[in-house]
């Protein structure tokens, strides 16, 4: 049987208008059958939002398990929604419970008693809860936040599939966010090192436990727009040998991507000197470089930055 994972992430989740959406994507799918991992409905001030269900409590008056038991309440009922929904437009779907998934993480992950393989005998769509899991005494445990892609990741692996699919609320993944440069074409391929660097200096659209799982099982990565369906970046094992991968800017820093540090610095100083730019401190990293400067520095240092390494990516 040929077996799809797609995670929808909340924004998706959130009203029946973007749930609309899910079943276009669904709909065009035929001959798979498809394992959708959801994330709880919408962001803080939607009533099932993982944060909002977050904001009803003390935490400091509960124990963990009283607080896993609440949150994973928005990814239950996310998953019962959608289940519905599909099934209202004519696809046969049903909801997992998290006895049937059979999902199980106590410092790893395993499968005990899954029932996913036999239901996918009756149905076209299994959907299931992201971001949570059961431990070894069957109580609900939450993984970290952003969990749902690790989840969906998982399920990759569980069904031997060779990529699983991200869908999120951008089209992909970009070399820099910064005003006055909009519309800037996406990064089309990353290896699964590239993007853990953007990771790290503060692109959090994939979290990094999921990018590590999907490193070690040779699993390929396709972030998504829901909102068109379409393929944004891809990341996987191919090498790119990009030796600037992408900027992250603060009030008074900026930070590059790069898995050639050192010489990724050098290069940068020479520029800065170059055009008689000045920072203030420097600091090399594993894979990135960082650059503090003052406001009027850091915004013509930023300039510079774009227009000579980043000119491909502008439209």
């Amino acid at each position: 049987m040929d077996y799809i994972v797609m995670k929808f992430g909340g924004t998706a989740t959130s009203t029946s208008k973007t749930r609309e959406k899910i079943i276009n994507i669904i709909s065009k799918i035929k001959n798979k059958k498809i394992l959708l991992v959801v994330s709880a409905m919408g962001r803080v001030g939607f009533p099932y939002a993982t944060d909002t269900l977050l904001n009803l409590i003390d935490t400091s008056m509960s124990s963990k398990k009283e607080i896993d038991e609440l949150l994973a309440c928005g990814e239950i009922i996310s998953s019962v929604v959608i289940s519905n929904s599909l099934n209202q437009n004519n696809i046969k779907a049903q909801a997992l419970s998290l006895k049937e998934i059979g999902l199980f993480f106590n410092n790893d992950f395993s499968f005990k008693n899954s029932k996913i393989i036999d239901k996918f005998s009756l149905y076209k769509v299994l959907v299931v809860p992201g971001f949570i899991a059961l431990n070894d005494d069957e109580n609900i445990v939450t993984l970290k936040r952003g969990g749902g892609d690790l989840s969906a990741c998982v399920f990759a692996k569980y069904l031997n599939c060779s990529k699983v699919y991200l869908f999120k609320d951008v089209d992909g993944i970009l070399p820099f966010i910064s005003p006055g440069y909009k519309n800037l074409k996406f990064i089309r391929y990353l290896n699964y090192e590239e993007a853990s660097a953007l990771s790290n200096i503060g692109f959090k659209i994939i979290q990094q436990d999921a990018l590590d799982f999907a490193f070690k099982s040779n699993l390929k990565i396709i972030v998504s727009n829901y909102e068109s369906g379409k393929v944004g970046t891809i990341i996987g094992s191919t090498p790119n040998n990009k030796r600037i991968i992408g900027m992250n800017f603060t009030k008074n820093s900026i930070k590059i991507a790069t898995l050639s540090p050192t010489l990724v610095d050098e290069q940068i100083k020479k520029n800065f000197s170059n055009c008689h730019l000045f920072f203030k401190s420097f600091t090399i990293n594993k894979n990135y470089v960082e650059y503090s400067l003052g406001v009027n520095q850091l915004q013509l240092a930023k300039k510079m930055l774009i227009e000579t390494y980043f000119k491909d990516y502008l439209c």
